[in-house]
C-alpha cells in the first residue's frame, strides 16, 4: 500500500530536467502513484517553456501538421500582443499557452527517493 510522504512536496520543478536544453521547468505536479514489482511509480505532471529573452515572450507549439515543436515568440512591445494574462497570451488574433504539460514517470524501490526523477521522454 502506498502512503502519503510526509516530506513534502515529492518532486519540485529542481528535481526535473527540461526536455530540451533551452527550455525550463516551472512546475511539477498532480503525481498520480502506484507500486510495481515492488518499486514505487509516480506519474508526474510536468510544466515547462523556452527559456525566456528579456523583452519577449515565447512558448512552444506543436504544428498540427507536421507534429514539430516549434517556438513562438514576441516581441512584449508589439501593439498585436496582449500578455496580460500569465497563463496565455494572444499574438495577431491567436492565443497561445504560455506553457506546455507533459507526463514523467518518477521511480522509487523505497518511496522516498527517485532513482530516475522525472527524466525527460
Amino acid at each position: 500500500m502506498i502512503q502519503r510522504f510526509s516530506n513534502n512536496p515529492l518532486i519540485s520543478p529542481r528535481d526535473v530536467k527540461p526536455s530540451r536544453p533551452d527550455f525550463e521547468v516551472l512546475c511539477a505536479f498532480n503525481p498520480g502513484a502506484a507500486s510495481y514489482e515492488g518499486r514505487k511509480v509516480l506519474l508526474v505532471r510536468v510544466a515547462e517553456r523556452p527559456l525566456q529573452e528579456k523583452g519577449y515572450i515565447s512558448t512552444a507549439v506543436i504544428d498540427p501538421v507536421t507534429g514539430e515543436l516549434k517556438i513562438v515568440r514576441c516581441p512584449l512591445d508589439d501593439p498585436d500582443l496582449d500578455a496580460r494574462d500569465p497563463r496565455i497570451f494572444c499574438y495577431r488574433g491567436v492565443n497561445y499557452l504560455t506553457s506546455l504539460s507533459h507526463f514523467r514517470t518518477a521511480i522509487s524501490e523505497d518511496g522516498k527517493a527517485s532513482r530516475s526523477t522525472a527524466s525527460p521522454p
